[in-house]
């Protein structure tokens, strides 16, 4: 996508994504011009729009980096993800223990973590995690479904869900 230029399959970059919106207000590249226009406009009637999204993001960096350090907390299961932009859960988390474990989940795949978890350099490896494409309301056990023991979560300790909307 790369400043919008090129689409993944089966995206119409014609029509805004609230997440690639996001992403641009980050300084992310997965946008399209829709994505931009759109956001401008949102900016126009919400003028705190941009400084809303940028610290939406350090707190929830701030959340996921106490919660590793502090609380000692060694999985988080990321419902809502969206898309990967800077300082993503895996990335503070493992930056205080590289042994925490990320489980990426949303009901659309290329925000489950597919971009988070296998698309950027084998990243999957890295969070020791997995994607999980479910809606929040419809999967009991995402982990199970998706597969994940013994390379994701932990089923027998205890973990973090860090909701949607903290970002």
């Amino acid at each position: 996508m790369a400043g919008g230029t090129t689409a993944p399959f089966g995206i119409d970059t014609t029509v805004p994504s609230t997440a690639r919106m996001y992403d641009w207000r980050l300084g992310g590249h997965d946008n399209f011009a829709a994505d931009r226009a759109a956001a401008l406009a949102v900016s126009e009637a919400a003028t705190e729009a941009q400084l809303m999204a940028v610290e939406n993001r350090k707190f929830l960096r701030r959340a996921v980096r106490y919660l590793a350090a502090e609380a000692g907390n060694t999985q988080f299961l990321d419902i809502g993800t969206g898309l990967p932009t800077q300082g993503n859960v895996h990335q503070v988390a493992q930056d205080i223990d590289p042994a925490a474990r990320v489980v990426y989940v949303d009901n659309d795949y290329c925000k489950s973590g597919c971009t988070h978890a296998q698309g950027r350099s084998g990243c999957l490896r890295r969070t020791r995690g997995a994607p999980v494409k479910k809606h929040v309301t419809r999967c009991k056990r995402w982990g199970r479904q998706a597969g994940y023991e013994p390379a994701g979560a932990d089923t027998a300790e205890p973990g973090i869900v860090v909701p949607g909307w903290m970002r």
